[in-house]
């Protein structure tokens, strides 16, 4: 004899949904997944991985250029008038007032916020300065000196730090 949930139609069977339900989520789950990742551009991966593994060793080069030239400097922010002062020296005696020299500011989150403006040389040897544009938002620089040959570089703090050792490590 039959009981009464044997009558039903499958469709009407509690388990039967339960054991559907399962396999129905997960390929819900995994459609929306592969949707969500086609249209987010996470921006991690870069097409031209062997040029920019090229760009890592010429700025190596860079860096230790600096360090053979013995160049070491300080650079200071004035937050009030946008002014970047940057002090250099070379104790291997290079002159570096006729060089054009370039700085690079990169902010540690958002690279769209990145700077890069040539000094300009003072009216004292070794003292370089510019106006910025903006004023530096909130949170960690990386402050970048340097031209094609050599750089040297730092990290200030806005507001915490305005002042920053620059050298090659």
């Amino acid at each position: 004899m039959q009981s009464e949930d044997d009558k039903k139609p499958w469709y009407r069977q509690p388990l039967v949904w339960l054991v559907i339900s399962f396999p129905a989520i997960a390929v819900i789950f995994g459609i929306s997944l592969l949707i969500l990742s086609i249209s987010i551009d996470d921006g991690v991966v870069v097409d031209d991985y062997y040029k920019k593994g090229k760009e890592i060793n010429r700025v190596l080069t860079r860096d230790k250029k600096a360090e053979e030239m013995g160049i070491r400097g300080v650079s200071v922010y004035a937050a009030e008038n946008r002014r970047f002062s940057v002090t250099l020296a070379s104790s291997s005696g290079v002159s570096m007032d006729d060089m054009d020299i370039q700085l690079t500011l990169l902010h540690a989150t958002r690279g769209g916020m990145d700077i890069s403006v040539p000094l300009d040389l003072s009216n004292e040897p070794g003292l370089y300065q510019v106006t910025l544009n903006t004023a530096l938002a909130l949170g960690p620089w990386h402050v970048q000196i340097g031209n094609e040959d050599w750089r040297v570089h730092g990290r200030i703090h806005i507001p915490d730090s305005y002042t920053s050792p620059l050298s090659t490590r």
